[in-house]
This record gives C-alpha cells, sequence and structure tokens, in this order.
C-alpha cells in the first residue's frame, strides 16, 4: 500500500510529499495497527503548513452545514484556508467565461 508521508524533516517547510511504503496489516510490536481511510474519504487536497492571519480581515459566512461537511470530506486543512481556495478557484473559473455573459442566480435556488 503506497502511503504519502506528510511529516518530513519539518512538516511546516514540507515543500513535496514523500512517497513511503507502509504495510498496514503487520502491527509493529506495542502500537496498534495504522488506521487506513477508505479511498471513497480520502481528501483530494490537503493545505499544509501554517497560514498567516495577517492581512486577513474576519468576515462572517454563513454556510449550511451540509455545505460545510461536503468540504471537509474533500479537503483536509483549516476551513478559512479552504474557504479562500476555493473562492480563488471560483474567481478564476468566472474570468475563464467569455467576455459580456451573466450568469444570473436567484438566491432562493440557493434555499
Amino acid at each position: 500500500m503506497q502511503k504519502v508521508n506528510y511529516g518530513g524533516a519539518n512538516f511546516y517547510t514540507l515543500s513535496k510529499p514523500v512517497a513511503v511504503r507502509i504495510n498496514a496489516s503487520t502491527p509493529v510490536a506495542g502500537l496498534a495497527p495504522i488506521p487506513v481511510q477508505k479511498d471513497e474519504i480520502r481528501p483530494v487536497v490537503v493545505i499544509t503548513g501554517r497560514g498567516k492571519t495577517a492581512g486577513r480581515v474576519p468576515n462572517l459566512v454563513r454556510l449550511r452545514p451540509d455545505v460545510v461537511e461536503e468540504i471537509k470530506s474533500l479537503v483536509d486543512g483549516p476551513l478559512y484556508l479552504t474557504i479562500e481556495l476555493a473562492l480563488r478557484h471560483y474567481a478564476e473559473h468566472l474570468r475563464a467565461k467569455p467576455a459580456g455573459t451573466v450568469e444570473m442566480v436567484k438566491a432562493s435556488d440557493l434555499e
């Protein structure tokens, strides 16, 4: 089984993951077996290191619990960084639309 080790020499300055092979079925003497997440619940994005709050302003964001749970199942990292990353991706998506196009969304459709 192929595992990715994000705990290199210094977790907070890790520039790329290190591939490590671990046999989860063979426990090490005195230690519990390594838990393995099912493929369907593994994160798609992992935010490593620590974010800085300097330069960021507080915002009250009202989100539905099911939306938060869905994004938490896909992204492993602080929610504020996940939201910032999502907004940046969404801004890229919107900038890629042809000039002059407008998407109309009724607020009631988001209920």
